[in-house]
């Protein structure tokens, strides 16, 4: 069936779109209605449909030659209006005759319902609704004047339409309709579309011109209210009819408008083609946009009409030149693309502030709450809304863990004692190239003694049970991680009094999550005989979670004794810790737990050499609760987050550390040359590490 078209020259009447093609002739699919059009398969309407994108109850404006009944349509469209003056037996003059079929092929591409019984195809917007806006007819061979089709779009969109669901008016015109000159009536139409908050979707045009015809080719001037639509083939290829980007590039969109099934008045057609023919032109690809606009606003009813073209546009594939080119603008729509977040998705805050979409905590908090499967909602750079669930926004801040031996580290060292003050300090390059220097001093009178180190406390002869001076992971759990952090500076005053010995220290370093963490400790070490016994009491003031204020007590103790087979170790401590969440107007509150065992041998291959084995588990969380103001919905008339307060149980599970292996070996090689050989792995295989040491003096 070939639609009727007429010729716009340089005429400012508005005229279908003539794009001189032969229509072949209908071969009705054998399939589901998606297989009825393979080329709208470019555009990713499958995938919207999938998500539930449809175009729920969004009004489409179709200014054309009206909508007739059909199947696929029913239900779809409102009753309209119809400026034409036609007359028919039965006619109502609401807009729902069509005497050429243009007007219902616009509509099915927009809205078809799709059938599993009728010969069927799918619109992009199955679930919009039409409204026909009559303005052309078969007997205006001359085409539309403007100022008709002006007047009829200022007409619906002053005033609201019956829906099902009530009142509402078009947020979307599809102008099907092109002319060749510009014109007030026509600037008139762009302007009452922007005054009203409305999205102008209007075909480019058939005449293989450089850039497209009127009013798509206001689209530059219209504040986003405007997407101009040319016309690609199943391959993604522009037919040399459609009207190319030219001046719009940065407004202009193209879509599949070649060989489309689509709907058509019955009476117009064969008994045989069954309601459906194929239809091509720019006039076709326009409602695909329209249907998509639909789609995307069905989902985020609070979006503006610039809001939805720029989605639309920003999202689409390019083709041809890299970039807005003349020929296909900002490329090929593209549906799937545009209902994922564009740009960075932003989590908004309890406090009223925005920040980028990922919770930062540390530890066993961030392993609890990724864990939880909450949905809370980020937004995009359009401000869309989508539920994510909790877990997957959280980011652990753990500091590495692991064996401290450096591969291909270069260092130099220095000490002196003199008077009882000791003085030790290194330079040090890591295998990265970051230099870093570590020392301190410590003076002695009689019992006492004070300290001062950056990056590590020098470590008198019998301080603590040895295995810590190996394994970063057992010192973790034995000593309440105080030597852990590069970074860290303290002070420490000790008492000893024959096995015995007592410290006081206080330790500041770098937060895992910014900022400054003090530690302050009280210990206790029994070194003497066969038993050595290590004990202490911590309290930090750590941040568990990237805001607010945190504070952490720790209690723990670590035993060892010579045997004939070696030294035995165990070491086991205790954790309460609690922090305030002042951006989600929350707190956190958790006990943890870890333990240690550990063997050390001496002389196992060469004289004077150790080697040290260790099972660790670092702190794991054993209960606790997290109450969070976070964001769970939105206010689908602006589209401003909704806060719902959420307690959040957090136990172990998911949330334990994975226990740790770790071997250590060490060797003296004479004249002060060391060699060591370190390795550590997590349970299940995951977090492999080794390094080897070899160290001398010049």
């Amino acid at each position: 069936m070939a639609l009727a078209a007429c010729g716009g020259g340089g005429s400012s009447a508005l005229t279908q779109p003539d794009d001189g093609y032969a229509y072949p002739p209908v071969v009705l699919p054998s399939g589901p209605s998606y297989d009825a059009n393979p080329a709208l398969d470019l555009t990713g309407y499958r995938y919207a449909h999938a998500v539930g994108a449809q175009g729920q109850g969004v009004v489409v404006a179709v200014v054309d030659g009206g909508v007739g009944g059909h199947p696929l349509l029913s239900g779809a469209v409102l009753p309209g209006v119809d400026v034409t003056g036609d007359t028919a037996p039965g006619y109502a003059g609401d807009g729902r005759i069509d005497l050429d079929g243009h007007g219902t092929a616009v509509a099915g591409l927009v809205a078809a319902r799709g059938s599993d019984r009728w010969p069927s195809m799918v619109g992009v917007a199955p679930q919009s609704l039409v409204l026909p806006v009559r303005v052309t007819s078969p007997n205006m061979p001359s085409g539309t004047d403007p100022r008709t089709v002006s007047r009829a779009v200022r007409t619906v969109l002053e005033q609201p339409v019956a829906t099902p669901t009530g009142q509402a008016v078009p947020r979307i015109v599809n102008l099907s309709l092109a002319a060749a000159a510009p014109s007030a009536p026509l600037a008139d139409i762009v302007d009452t579309v922007r005054r009203q908050g409305v999205l102008l979707i209007a075909a480019a045009g058939n005449d293989g011109r450089p850039s497209p015809d009127w009013p798509a080719a206001y689209a530059p001037q219209a504040g986003g209210h405007v997407i101009a639509v040319g016309a690609v083939d199943a391959t993604g290829a522009m037919p040399e009819w459609s009207n190319r980007a030219g001046p719009a590039r940065e407004h202009y969109l193209v879509a599949p408008g070649v060989d489309l099934l689509t709907t058509v008045p019955p009476t117009l057609l064969p008994p045989s083609a069954q309601g459906l023919a194929y239809a091509s032109g720019t006039s076709f690809s326009t409602p695909i946009v329209a249907g998509a606009a639909a789609t995307v606003w069905g989902l985020w009813l609070y979006l503006k009409a610039p809001e939805v073209a720029g989605i639309l546009l920003d999202t689409a594939r390019d083709l041809g030149a890299p970039g807005p080119d003349e020929v296909y603008g900002r490329g090929l729509l593209d549906l799937e693309a545009a209902l994922e977040p564009v740009g960075g998705t932003l989590l908004p805050r309890g406090d009223g502030g925005w920040q980028p979409a990922a919770l930062v905590a540390d530890g066993a908090l961030a392993r609890a709450l990724q864990a939880q499967d909450v949905p809370v909602m980020v937004f995009d750079r359009y401000r869309r809304h989508f539920a994510v669930p909790l877990g997957r926004l959280v980011a652990s801040a753990d500091r590495r863990a692991g064996l401290s031996l450096p591969l291909g580290a270069l260092s130099a060292a220095a000490s002196g004692e003199s008077n009882g003050l000791q003085v030790t300090g290194a330079w040090q390059v890591d295998a990265q190239g970051r230099p870093r220097w570590q020392g301190g001093w410590r003076a002695g009178a009689g019992a006492w003694s004070l300290a001062w180190w950056q990056g590590g406390p020098p470590l008198a002869e019998g301080d603590e049970a040895s295995l810590a001076r190996y394994l970063p992971g057992w010192a973790q759990v034995a000593h309440g991680g105080l030597t852990q952090d590069p970074s860290a500076r303290g002070v420490e005053g000790r008492y000893r009094t024959g096995p015995w010995a007592w410290s006081l220290a206080q330790v500041s370093s770098s937060a895992a999550l910014g900022g400054a963490q003090v530690d302050r400790q009280l210990a206790l070490a029994y070194h003497g005989g066969l038993w050595c016994l290590a004990a202490h009491a911590t309290a930090s003031d750590r941040r568990w979670w990237a805001d607010g204020q945190g504070r952490t007590t720790q209690w723990g103790a670590a035993l060892s004794r010579q045997t004939a087979a070696g030294e035995w170790m165990a070491a086991w401590s205790a954790t309460r810790a609690q922090q305030t969440l002042p951006a989600w107007q929350g707190s956190a509150r958790m006990a943890l737990q870890s333990v240690a065992l550990g063997w050390q041998a001496r002389n196992v291959g060469l004289p004077y050499d150790r080697l040290v084995l260790a099972v660790s588990q670092p702190l794991s969380l054993r209960r606790g609760q997290a109450t969070v103001n976070l964001p769970t919905g939105v206010d689908w008339a602006t589209g401003q987050p909704r806060f719902a307060p959420l307690t959040l149980p957090l136990r172990g599970g998911a949330a334990a550390a994975p226990w740790r292996l770790e071997a250590v070996w060490w060797a003296p090689l004479g004249k002060g040359a060391t060699v060591s050989a370190a390795a550590g792995v997590a349970a299940g295989g995951a977090g492999a590490e080794w390094a080897v040491r070899y160290q001398r003096p010049f």
